[in-house]
């Protein structure tokens, strides 16, 4: 038999993708003998936040004087509830590092090279949703272990049907109710479910607070949360947690454009648009980057070349995103004087009116809480200053918690702004409340200390609604 001849073609080809595959080989060893990108747990120096750092100390911008009210609490610290002696929780009015705490049972640390989990899939009715019975280790802010439940809470598992003699309190929120950053029992809905056994009349009744947050929820996700999954688990109250720092902007294609639904005003009505499950495709699915996207996850989980991608991309769109929140801080503290905020703004407050309504004729209590942003509680005074000049913000910057306090007061719904109280306590004891060393320091969301003392200051005001249940 004569020899099969190769056309030539063919065996360039061969050459060419023996070549790539050699190339790819050697690349992959290199990157993993560099430990490049920087593994989890390695000894590699973690990469330094630029973005967010001001071009200059605020310290040095001339402002006015600032506000007298500004610092001052609604309530004395003495009033704040601590828990039980028997749970040991710290007295709000120290700084957490002055407190002696009873030792607690500690997780090893993540080992090297060990991936952090995705913890979100695609969702049809709600764009994005935790990605159920994931467990793993969170280190992109914060260091915690983090369980997402079989229902796709980060919480505990819970029966649907409600046990006797139990308030259910619903919590929803964005990111600083998922709080993805610190362990479950240090979170503020944590703290506020263990403060709430010193209400007077809780007579032996058990609490339990459940939390729906999912990172960079809108009011719009929120409340189509609560129609799809909160009422399953029949809540006697519903606690919406309100992070002003991006709720009013994630209720607005226009002002953040992404694959969720959004509600619009229709002939005078609030009408989902849910246009989302046609996607674009230039927006990554959330909690994804497009390298996840296009290749299956364990290719992206074990190949440094894919990881570094990843890495870059998801930088370039930090980049971008932090951009976008100091466009938004420049809007956020003032009254809004162009059509997208205003829109924004009557959209919010129409969504909160609409959850109100449905809250109500479920027979359940309803109640908002304005969570914080870092520069409205940052400990350095000079620092706020800076912001409010360097943004020609006139007077504090408490507009947003004081204008949704007004819309409870309105419409009929308790509102605690936890702003004025919270940033007295940043700066008498000179603490962030915000912020990881492996992250932003004094920057993002709430480290255990926010979280301690937002709980803390929550659960005396929840207090009045479970004694309007008796």
């Amino acid at each position: 038999m004569g020899k099969v001849k190769v056309p030539n073609w063919l065996v360039h080809l061969g050459l060419v993708a023996g070549s790539v595959v050699f190339a790819i080989g050697v690349s992959e060893v290199g990157l993993r003998v560099a430990n490049i990108p920087p593994q989890p747990g390695s000894q590699a120096e973690p990469e330094t936040v630029e973005e967010a750092k001001p071009t200059q100390p605020y310290a040095a911008i001339a402002t006015e004087p600032e506000t007298a009210q500004e610092a001052k609490p609604t309530q004395p610290y003495a009033a704040i509830a601590t828990e039980p002696e028997t749970a040991q929780e710290p007295n709000p009015t120290q700084p957490q590092s002055a407190i002696a705490t009873e030792p607690e049972t500690v997780l090893e640390g993540p080992s090297p090279d060990e991936p952090t989990p995705n913890f979100f899939r695609i969702d049809e009715n709600l764009g994005w949703a935790l990605e159920p019975n994931v467990s793993g280790w969170w280190q992109a802010e914060g260091v915690a272990y983090v369980e997402i439940n079989s229902d796709g809470l980060r919480d505990r598992e819970y029966p649907k049907q409600k046990p006797d003699d139990t308030i259910r309190i619903a919590i929803l929120g964005d990111s600083f109710a998922e709080a993805l950053q610190v362990d479950a029992d240090e979170t503020f809905w944590a703290i506020m479910e263990r403060n709430l056994a010193n209400c007077p009349s809780f007579k032996g009744r058990k609490v339990e607070a459940i939390n729906f947050g999912v990172t960079n929820y809108g009011t719009a996700q929120q409340l189509l949360m609560l129609r799809q999954k909160v009422w399953d688990y029949d809540p006697d109250i519903v606690l919406l947690a309100v992070f002003t720092g991006n709720d009013i902007a994630d209720n607005s294609r226009e002002l953040d454009n992404r694959n969720r639904p959004y509600f619009v005003y229709q002939d005078g009505e609030l009408v989902a648009d849910m246009s989302f499950r046609t996607p674009d495709k230039t927006i990554p699915p959330y909690g994804l980057s497009r390298i996840e996207d296009m290749f299956p996850d364990w290719l992206t989980r074990h190949s440094r070349i894919l990881q570094l991608a990843k890495k870059v991309e998801l930088g370039n769109r930090n980049r971008q995103l932090e951009e976008h929140r100091q466009y938004i801080y420049s809007k956020l503290y003032r009254e809004p004087d162009d059509p997208a905020w205003v829109n924004a703004w009557n959209v919010t407050e129409g969504l909160m009116t609409l959850m109100h309504e449905e809250v109500t004729e479920k027979g359940s209590d309803f109640m908002v809480v304005t969570l914080t942003n870092e520069v409205q509680v940052n400990p350095n005074r000079e620092f706020r200053r800076g912001f409010r000049g360097e943004n020609n913000i006139e007077g504090d910057l408490f507009y947003p918690d004081r204008r949704i306090k007004a819309l409870g007061d309105r419409v009929g719904f308790p509102v605690l702004n936890l702003v004025q109280d919270m940033q007295a306590y940043a700066q008498e004891n000179q603490v962030c409340l915000h912020g990881f060393d492996n992250a932003l320091p004094c920057g993002g969301h709430w480290n255990a200390e926010g979280h301690r003392l937002a709980g803390q200051l929550i659960a005396p005001a929840v207090c009045p609604l479970l004694e309007s249940r008796e």
